[in-house]
């Protein structure tokens, strides 16, 4: 796959993980939350190349990167969008599972202006050390600082990356928290 077709599967699969999946509040302090469990159906049947049944936190499905897959779907909005009133910090909270210290994927939290195209933050979060453990599934959390410069129209990206990792890594049941 070429990494313009790559670039445009991601893109696709952020906005179809945001449309999918737990993304109900379940409380005024959730913002968004996905299972990987209610992709199936939106989209065509082996068309989502990050998606599996290998391995879950909960439920059947969780998100994959490996050798073939270098960014696992997660979630793409705008800050206003998600919440009436301007985010000061966000807690990023997910489940992964990191075979062996050489899965050096990273989830990456990333705050970009459309107009005009500007990053405003970009944190790439190394998931051996986050996690510390191996074979099983570990809680990674992450609060991030949003910029003063974010407006209702800043897009937050949150996306597992394979970056330099050697194995599969899998991530599940990603969660997006307005933290005080």
């Amino acid at each position: 796959m070429s990494r313009t077709s790559s670039a445009a599967w991601l893109l696709l699969l952020l906005a179809l993980a945001a449309c999918g999946g737990n993304n109900s509040p379940t409380d005024e302090m959730t913002l968004s939350g996905n299972d990987y469990d209610h992709l199936e159906g939106w989209v065509p049947a082996g068309t989502v190349p990050f998606l599996t049944k290998e391995k879950a936190h909960s439920g059947a499905y969780s998100a994959r990167i490996n050798g073939a897959v270098e960014f696992a779907g997660g979630f793409t909005n705008l800050l206003g969008k998600l919440s009436s009133t301007r985010l000061k910090k966000i807690t990023i909270k997910a489940w992964v599972l990191l075979p062996s210290k050489d899965a050096k994927a990273k989830l990456v939290v990333s705050l970009d202006n459309i107009a005009p195209d500007k990053n405003l933050k970009y944190e790439a979060i190394d998931l051996v050390p986050a996690a510390n453990k191996f074979g099983s599934w570990v809680a990674v959390t992450k609060t991030i600082e949003v910029p003063t410069e974010a407006t209702y129209n800043t897009q937050l990206k949150v996306y597992l990356w394979r970056a330099e990792s050697s194995q599969p890594v899998y991530l599940d049941d990603l969660e997006i928290i307005k933290a005080e």
